[in-house]
């Protein structure tokens, strides 16, 4: 699953053992059906509330995370297509992404001079044939 098909957010507010209330917000995704997805966001809201009671800091409202930093949360993006395995959606900024599986996009950072020794061997070669 790159970008669920089904999405659904649950919101529920709790008295706490320790005598304050909580009100926590988690989204839910499916790739079955919308029920799913309800029933995913429910059960995400209980793991929330243990870890609060369990006395761990808990983020009441997720807040809507880039590709970065999503901690095992799929984007939540529009699906402008599908082709395959490959999706392409509108991020937050408007641009067109494409998601896959099946490629690699690398950046290589070479030292500043390096284009100058490629021209020089490509000139050196040439000249020597």
């Amino acid at each position: 699953m790159i970008i669920p098909d089904y999405w659904d957010e649950h919101k529920e507010k709790r008295k706490l053992s320790s005598r304050k209330q909580a009100t926590i917000t988690r989204f839910g995704w499916s790739d079955l059906n919308q029920e799913d997805a309800k029933r995913h966001a429910k059960q995400r809201v209980e793991e929330a509330f243990q870890k609060k009671e369990d006395g761990q800091e808990v983020e009441r409202q997720e807040k809507r995370v880039s590709y970065n930093g999503s901690e095992g949360v799929p984007i939540r993006e529009e699906v402008i297509q599908f082709h395959g395995d490959a999706v392409v959606s509108r991020n937050i900024y408007g641009a067109l992404c494409i998601n896959t599986p099946d490629v690699l996009f690398a950046d290589i950072d070479f030292e500043e001079n390096y284009h100058d020794k490629i021209r020089f061997l490509l000139v050196y070669n040439s000249s020597s044939s």
